[in-house]
């Protein structure tokens, strides 16, 4: 499967639904199987898409503040002129204003988590497939080579450490675990968190079935 498709399809459909018509701007066609975006611009685009909120967030903050603010002025000129029985009155009033607005930054906060957590999320699935593309390519462009000057290595070239492609840990050096996808740390934690899943002759693949790139 080709890299940018299957970044792509491991972002969580809430925030790919969320970021496709963005994406689609910054890609300059339909998002399609034969034409998905690169990984760069669905990064690009959820970066800016979570920092947007957070200004948000920080404008409803600072706008709330102001708000309130103003009225408690109102209300303490008013104050003045009133008896004190209004006074008390206003005083009463205000407390359903103030646990509106601790409710509301309860809303926000959550919701802030909430993103920050599926930016996190992108970003480790970026630096995964990242880090698979490279082993890939160094994988593929590694051959033997012989020289004619020393023949006995023609007994050794064959005899390459193995390594899990997964975690890139080499066996006998750093590998943690026994060969094998199923016994790999990196593989258990992509199927928990729904980026991949194991097919029917045990073979690990994508959250869609396709196949790893």
């Amino acid at each position: 499967m080709d890299r940018n498709l299957a970044f792509y399809k491991g972002v969580p459909k809430r925030l790919r639904k969320k970021l496709k018509a963005s994406i689609e701007t910054a890609a300059g066609h339909k998002l399609t199987s034969h034409r998905p975006p690169t990984v760069g611009q669905v990064v690009q685009v959820a970066r800016d898409y979570f920092k947007e909120d957070n200004i948000d967030y920080d404008s409803d903050s600072s706008s709330s503040s102001s708000s309130d603010s103003e009225t408690g002025s109102g209300d303490s000129s008013d104050s003045d002129s009133d008896t004190d029985s209004s006074s008390d009155a206003e005083s009463d009033g205000e407390k359903p204003r103030k646990k509106k607005k601790k409710s509301k930054k309860k809303k926000m906060k959550g919701k802030a988590e909430s993103m920050d957590a599926d930016n996190k999320k992108i970003s480790q699935l970026q630096d995964k497939i990242d880090k698979l593309t490279m082993h890939l390519v160094n994988a593929t462009q590694a051959q033997p080579q012989v020289s004619a000057s020393h023949p006995e290595l023609t007994r050794t070239t064959g005899d390459l450490p193995r390594r899990c492609w997964l975690c890139d840990g080499v066996e006998g050096c750093d590998l943690m675990h026994k060969l094998g996808l199923h016994n790999c740390g990196e593989a258990l934690k992509l199927v928990e968190e729904g980026l991949a899943c194991w097919s029917p002759c045990g073979r690990l693949q994508c959250a869609d079935s396709s196949p790893l790139p």
